[in-house]
């Protein structure tokens, strides 16, 4: 008997009679993309060859996937394949993903931190303590760190003195 659970695994090409192709149990939880989704055989695709014309069906799911090819009109046989994904790099690529996401959230935080703003100020002779001082409030606000610490030297103190101006 010709069982999906089976092929799961290592993927595998069957050829099926007709008469039996009912006989194939159809597990639609393993062609799932979620606990509720269960997806159904696709609309038939076409590939001509010479005179013939090869319908292929698919159930497609998020670990797995099985074809269904026969000749369009004849229903004597059915090739059934069944394609595994890999579930070690599915975990390998969800785990990558996850680090870049938490990467990208944490380096705001870091690169555009207050302390790191007040350094830089520091090494501005340009300024007075007071603008010094006053900038601190500036800082308070994270889109104005990042501009202040993205802007090159000469119009980092242009831009920093127009927000002062504003501030005072």
């Amino acid at each position: 008997m010709v069982i999906d659970k089976t092929y799961r695994k290592s993927g595998a090409v069957c050829v099926v009679r007709g008469e039996e192709l009912p006989h194939v149990p159809v597990e639609t939880s393993l062609y799932t993309h979620s606990l509720t989704a269960v997806l159904a055989e696709r609309r038939p695709q076409y590939s001509h060859i010479s005179d013939m014309v090869i319908e292929k069906h698919d159930f497609r799911g998020n670990l797995w996937a099985r074809r269904r090819y026969s000749l369009q009109g004849d229903n004597e046989y059915h090739v059934l394949q069944w394609l595994p994904k890999v579930v070690e790099d599915t975990k390998a690529i969800k785990v990558n993903l996850e680090m870049k996401t938490q990467q990208a959230e944490e380096a705001p935080a870091d690169d555009f931190s207050i302390k790191k703003c007040i350094a830089v100020v520091k090494t501005i002779e340009e300024l007075s303590t007071d603008e010094k001082v006053g900038s601190f409030d500036i800082f308070k606000d994270e889109n104005n760190r990042a501009i202040f610490l993205c802007a090159d030297p000469e119009t980092r103190l242009l831009w920093l003195r127009k927000q002062l101006s504003r501030i005072t």
